[in-house]
């Protein structure tokens, strides 16, 4: 009689406590990340409007590019987490992640400092854009540490130490909140970038000299890449790093259309988006775990996917409600809160009530989205999501916005509602590709497969 399978059962824990675990310090990490990013952007809206639309189109241009080149690398921990037995695969798969990163960053960091000259393209304000290039210039020498940093979270999440990520965003935070305070008032939106530079080249010389203590060996593994790993990295995160960087860029798109109507309602869409960026971190880091989860129960005979992704939706809806309420009926208090005691006329708190609601709607269908999409990257299909996600959102999504906004005269909150759309339609098809997906995977060790690792 076969006892694996009982083994397996009694050595696995419940899968909620697992996914909590898992998920807590990549969560609370990227939660303290946001926290010290929205506090530094407080600061630059104490400056005055024109600060925070500037900030409003440099960080929604710079997100796509940071977001295509650092997902691409969220391969590194789902394929460590699926290596059945220990070897030396996540110290040579770290190196080459490392390779990889640093040939990735220098052609996004020379599309960033041209990023000001595409936004002129698209007719935006040009005082605005004359305020975002030292911000792109500075954001540009920092893409090659963040890289860096991500990869090396990225292994050690991997190898189940996600306690590191939460150690490094303990450090930094305040360091970047320190140099913040000195640099803004004097730098404006280039301070906030400038600050983060300084920081993120700190925090990359402290991790590679911790690597090197703990790991010597990772010198000789570092004379010339392994493509064949390189290979595997880009096969599973390139289409990663294109969804996630396409989903980004329409909503870069989205708050370009937002620029024709003014300087408030950019500063209404920045002040939302910030507080959406908040709690959106607890969604990013559940889908990330359920991604590592369920790359780690493919090594099961029995894999227990059904049980995972209820634990995951049970997450996600203990932490969603909250967060509605708060949108829904404390609106005009947030927006109080961010602005401190500045003036602001009454449709400017009008504007950003409806955007608070559009951005509550937001939050649930598009964590749903990001729970179906994680859940397939964890089964090694990637390609299939990041086709779904781009479709719905460029051929729905945008089209729909536009003609909301202007055609059919709906302005900003138009806008808003006609972008909903594609998520909407994202959910559905996302739903039923991984209820397909589990069907075909039922009962089958994926490691007993032949050629064909990746969907």
């Amino acid at each position: 009689m076969d006892i694996a399978p009982l083994q397996e059962v009694k050595k696995s824990k419940p899968p909620f406590l697992a996914l909590l675990r898992l998920a807590l310090p990549i969560s609370v990490s990227r939660l303290l990340h946001v926290c010290g990013h929205f506090t530094v952007m407080m600061m630059v809206a104490r400056l005055g409007e024109e600060q925070l639309a500037a900030g409003s189109l440099a960080i929604s241009s710079y997100m796509v590019i940071l977001t295509l080149t650092t997902s691409i690398f969220y391969a590194t921990g789902i394929l460590i987490r699926s290596q059945p037995e220990p070897s030396d695969y996540p110290q040579r798969l770290l190196v080459n992640a490392l390779f990889l990163a640093s040939a990735i960053a220098l052609p996004a960091a020379l599309s960033l400092v041209c990023m000001d000259k595409l936004l002129l393209l698209f007719h935006q304000d040009a005082a605005l854009v004359a305020l975002t290039r030292e911000y792109f210039f500075f954001s540009a020498l920092g893409l090659f540490p963040l890289l860096w940093l991500t990869v090396i979270v990225q292994f050690y999440l991997g190898t189940g130490n996600a306690r590191v990520a939460l150690w490094l965003e303990l450090v930094s935070m305040p360091l970047t909140l320190a140099a913040a305070y000195g640099l803004v008032p004097h730098w404006g939106l280039a301070g906030a970038s400038l600050a983060s530079l300084c920081v993120q080249l700190l925090m990359a010389c402290g991790l590679f000299y911790l690597l090197w203590r703990k790991n010597k060996r990772l010198l000789n593994e570092a004379q010339t890449p392994d493509w064949r790993l390189c290979r595997e990295i880009l096969t599973l995160g390139l289409p990663i790093g294109i969804q996630f960087g396409g989903e980004l860029a329409v909503m870069a798109f989205a708050t370009y259309l937002m620029g024709y109507f003014g300087v408030n309602a950019l500063a209404a869409l920045q002040i939302t988006n910030q507080y959406a960026l908040l709690f959106f971190m607890l969604n990013f880091g559940l889908s990330q775990a359920l991604a590592l989860k369920i790359s780690e129960e493919r090594r099961k005979q029995q894999p227990a996917f059904p049980d995972i992704l209820l634990a995951a939706v049970c997450l996600f809806a203990a932490y969603m409600l909250p967060v509605v309420v708060l949108f829904s009926f404390f609106s005009n208090e947030l927006t109080r809160f961010y602005f401190g005691k500045a003036l602001l006329p009454h449709s400017f708190y009008s504007l950003s009530k409806a955007f608070f609601l559009l951005s509550a709607s937001f939050l649930v269908i598009d964590g749903l989205r990001n729970l179906l999409s994680s859940a397939l990257r964890g089964l090694h299909d990637s390609s299939h999501s990041s086709r779904i996600n781009l479709l719905a959102l460029w051929g729905v999504s945008l089209p729909f916005s536009a003609v909301a906004a202007f055609p059919l005269h709906g302005g900003p909150i138009g806008l808003r509602l006609g972008f909903l759309s594609g998520f909407i339609l994202a959910v559905m098809l996302l739903s039923r590709n991984l209820l397909h997906k589990l069907k075909r995977t039922r009962d089958v060790n994926p490691f007993t497969r032949k050629e064909g690792r990746y969907a």
